[in-house]
């Protein structure tokens, strides 16, 4: 298992939701982090970004709803 963190972030790039997950892979955190910004009752078509450490390994370019 390794460890990432997500962001959803608005359309003004602030930070709506940060959450830290232990999965298999980035595929698998990108995944997860698809489905907790979609389902986000105030914010479904928020943007994302993965990271693992000080690392920034995935950002959507447009938003996830």
């Amino acid at each position: 298992m390794a460890k990432f963190r997500f962001y959803c972030l608005s359309n003004q790039d602030h930070i709506i939701l940060g959450e830290t997950l232990d999965v298999l892979d980035l595929e698998t955190a990108i995944q997860a982090a698809y489905r907790a910004c979609r389902d986000h009752p105030h914010f479904s078509t928020s943007r994302i970004e993965v990271w693992q450490g000080e690392g920034l390994l995935y950002t959507s370019r447009d938003s996830v709803g």
